[in-house]
């Protein structure tokens, strides 16, 4: 039987004392209020922090006892590909889907050998998330992408439930869930990328203190990816 909680405050979630029995813990509560950062939007990042962040740990606080209690026991929990790669714009969501990965790995390592942890990544879906920002720049160059290449909200349910359905000996880490169109190269996005320079003692006598140096790239990268 599936319930909802609260996840912004402790103590929000008691699904043993309801039901008696708690199997899968899933955290997909989330908040994308996303801006840049000269914006200093500070009630949406530490919105966003509450959300993202401590509600992740408030639910792994809720359903770790019960789990262990129980001897078994699966947390997944919604994370993004903004996890992985960072756009501008998306600094402080990236930051908490950042950690959120962070902790499910630290979960994973703690949890004991009966207890399952899997983190599902999702790219655009086709929900409402584009509106939860304030800027509206940032809000239609993500309406266009979600309306452009986003996936249904079931092929997220289906990863989840292929995580579920393995057998109690096979734990199902990490899944990455984006649009097959979403890794096509189609804008002008550009990173830097490390050059390794060579000491050469005959050309210079003295160690340089950085011996490499940084270049930038002329071609384009993908799509950017959250």
């Amino acid at each position: 039987m599936p319930a909802l909680f609260e996840v912004r405050v402790p103590g929000g979630a008691d699904a043993g004392e309801q039901f008696g029995r708690l199997d899968v813990l899933v955290s997909n509560a989330g908040t994308g209020t996303i801006s840049p950062l000269a914006d200093l939007r500070v009630e949406e990042r530490d919105q966003m922090v509450d959300v993202n962040v401590k509600g992740v740990l408030h639910g792994i606080g809720a359903a770790l006892p019960v789990f262990r209690a129980q001897g078994t026991g699966h947390f997944i929990t919604t994370a993004s590909t903004a996890a992985f790669r960072i756009v501008p714009a998306m600094a402080v969501y990236a930051g908490t889907k950042f950690a959120v990965r962070a902790i499910c790995e630290g979960l994973r390592q703690e949890a004991g050998d009966s207890l399952r942890v899997t983190t599902v990544s999702p790219g655009p879906v086709a929900t409402d998330f584009a509106e939860a920002s304030t800027n509206p720049q940032v809000r239609a160059q993500v309406t266009e992408m979600r309306d452009r290449i986003a996936i249904p909200p079931e092929a997220i349910a289906r990863a989840i439930a292929f995580a579920i359905e393995q057998p109690a000996t096979v734990d199902v880490n990490e899944i990455v869930v984006r649009p097959t169109s979403q890794n096509r190269p189609q804008n002008n996005f550009r990173q830097p990328r490390i050059v390794l320079q060579e000491y050469d003692p005959a050309r210079s006598p003295q160690l340089p203190l950085f011996p490499w140096k940084i270049a930038r790239q002329t071609a384009p990268i993908g799509t950017p990816r959250w």
